[in-house]
């Protein structure tokens, strides 16, 4: 499966935040990026650049890691949207 990843300089603000959604949802179920990639079928690496905003992940992508976390997409794009206006 193509994992493309967009860069950074492309990212939204709300993007941003999704990144950190997604770290805190990881961290919060005490996963390792090793432990994540499994889950989800994807590459620790991909995971990590994503995690640390060098990457924007696809809707597959994000919807694999919403599956692994046991959530779904739009819990995450919600909390990310939340996030964003309460900075």
């Amino acid at each position: 499966m193509n994992t493309k990843l967009l860069p950074l300089k492309s990212m939204e603000p709300v993007c941003e935040m999704l990144a950190d959604e997604i770290h805190m949802q990881r961290k919060a179920r005490k996963l390792s990026l090793s432990k994540m990639g499994t889950l989800a079928g994807l590459s620790r690496q991909g995971i990590a650049l994503v995690e640390t905003k060098q990457r924007v992940p696809t809707v597959s992508t994000l919807a694999r890691l919403c599956r692994a976390f046991g959530i779904s997409l739009t819990r995450v794009i919600s909390a990310a949207e939340r996030r964003l206006r309460n900075l």
